[in-house]
């Protein structure tokens, strides 16, 4: 009989200990093994668990005087029933444990590598979360503020609703007071009122419409009585005077809501008296755009006076805004920045524009819809491209010193039009239209373009690299005249 012998596993077939006391048997090694690595355990690699015919092996002591003592792993039928009775499966003991720490290594590294990869997944969640926390601090707050605008919406919302316009002002607006005050509509309301209720706003002047801080509401321009509330209502309109209105009341309401916009960053009140804020802003506001249109008028009329003395102060300025002006309509003999035009000259452009092959060319159509609005002056203007196209025009083709777009001849204004009908089209029986605006935006970029060449004249700068230099020469010339007849 075999010696030293201990069997993993039991079988029926075989007479040496019964399955539970091969289990009893079994150190802690031996259970870690079978545990770790269950019954498809590699059979040429590592400690074998079952042999070629399926059966648990046996692990057993050498007789071979060769390598006598020497532990392996062997078919159970090898030792029982004898050499070639089963699979003929034999391994080394010491080959087996070989393998088995190489083997052991491997999957040593291989865990190493799952902790590391393990590691950086925990890091990653652990960075989610922070960013998730905060996203809902950040939503706690934006929760709160909304919370308070709600509350305050609906506290108010019945006024609005509810109330005719001159129910809701603290003053009495007559009707023609209804164009210099918009109504204030509920969706400008909220704007407002999650401006004034945001966080980081308390150190703000406050407004308080009261008989005592520095205001009085007994009347209807308390603004007044404090200085610097007035000069941030000058500079906004200053900051902001990007058309020419000749009246308060014509500046568009969504304009005067922009500029109220500003004025609730620089200062705070209460929600519930944003109404008295409101109207008490645009009659302050009214007033200083009054005053300022006064000294420009007066500024021009030095100017005038002294460019053309012949004309004297003969100047009356339009009885109807420029908005009512339509192509229909006879323009005032001072309003001849656009030209007459002659039939020559419509001819030349129709032969333009009916041309063929124009149907790629962009289409200028002054209605509402598209990119332009026909209810005002300056309709090219809602198209940037068209906007460039002109002031490129312009520049091209500057080829004299005028110092107005009002004394620019008619004929250089007529092949400026010629140059825009061979970039665009539009309907001809637009073209009167097309030709009033196309004098509106181009006068306009005239005269930004003249306070440029001012300024960069007064600070001894360079002429622009694209002007003809004998044109800069005339142009400084003429401002050094202009200069010297306001010293005296």
């Amino acid at each position: 009989m075999m010696a030293q012998r201990s069997r993993l596993g039991g079988d029926s077939r075989v007479d040496e200990k019964t399955a539970s006391e091969g289990n009893e048997e079994l150190d802690r090694m031996e259970i870690r093994m079978r545990m770790r690595y269950g019954e498809n355990r590699r059979r040429d690699k590592g400690v074998p668990i079952a042999c070629d015919c399926s059966a648990a092996v046996l692990v057993a002591t050498s007789r071979d005087p060769n390598t006598r003592g020497k532990l392996y792993f062997s078919c159970p039928y090898e030792i029982s029933d004898g050499p070639g009775r089963g699979c003929g499966f034999m391994r080394w003991w010491t080959v087996a444990l070989c393998d088995e720490f190489e083997k052991i290594k491997e999957e040593k590294n291989e865990m190493k590598q799952d902790l590391d990869a393990a590691k950086k997944r925990i890091e990653a969640q652990e960075e989610k979360i922070f960013l998730m926390e905060e996203k809902f601090e950040a939503l706690e707050k934006k929760y709160q503020s909304l919370n308070k605008y709600l509350s305050l919406t609906h506290r108010l919302s019945f006024v609005f609703l509810s109330n005719p316009l001159h129910k809701i002002y603290p003053v009495h607006l007559p009707i023609d007071m209804v164009a210099v005050v918009p109504h204030i509509d509920l969706k400008f309301f909220g704007e407002v009122a999650a401006i004034i209720i945001a966080d980081g706003r308390e150190d703000l002047p406050v407004l308080n419409p009261g008989v005592g801080y520095w205001v009085d509401k007994t009347t209807v321009t308390w603004f007044k009585f404090n200085h610097d509330l007035s000069v941030a209502i000058a500079e906004i309109l200053e900051h902001n005077w990007h058309h020419e209105w000749p009246t308060y009341r014509l500046i568009p309401a969504d304009v005067k809501r922009r500029w109220f916009i500003l004025l609730a960053r620089k200062y705070t009140w209460d929600p519930m008296q944003t109404s008295t804020v409101w109207t008490q802003f645009h009659l302050v506001a009214r007033t200083i755009f009054r005053d300022q249109m006064r000294t420009l008028m007066r500024i021009w009329a030095r100017i005038r006076l002294r460019l053309f003395p012949s004309h004297g102060l003969s100047f009356v300025f339009v009885p109807n805004p420029l908005h009512k002006i339509s192509p229909g309509k006879h323009l005032p003999i001072d309003m001849d920045v656009f030209p007459h035009i002659t039939g020559k000259f419509l001819s030349d452009v129709l032969g333009i524009i009916v041309a063929n092959g124009r149907e790629d060319l962009p289409v200028l159509n002054p209605g509402v819809g598209y990119w332009v609005d026909k209810t005002t002056v300056t309709w090219f203007k809602f198209n940037y491209d068209l906007s460039v196209a002109i002031a490129e025009i312009l520049k091209q083709n500057w080829h004299h010193e005028w110092p107005t777009y009002h004394l620019i001849p008619a004929d250089v204004k007529e092949r400026w039009f010629i140059l825009l009908a061979r970039k665009y089209t539009w309907d001809p029986t637009k073209t009167f239209t097309v030709w009033t605006q196309f004098n509106f935006v181009a006068r306009t970029i005239f005269r930004d373009q003249m306070r440029a060449f001012i300024g960069i004249w007064a600070h001894s700068r360079d002429k622009p690299e694209w002007m003809d230099l004998i044109v800069w020469d005339n142009l400084c010339d003429m401002f050094a005249e202009f200069a010297l007849l306001f010293r005296r």
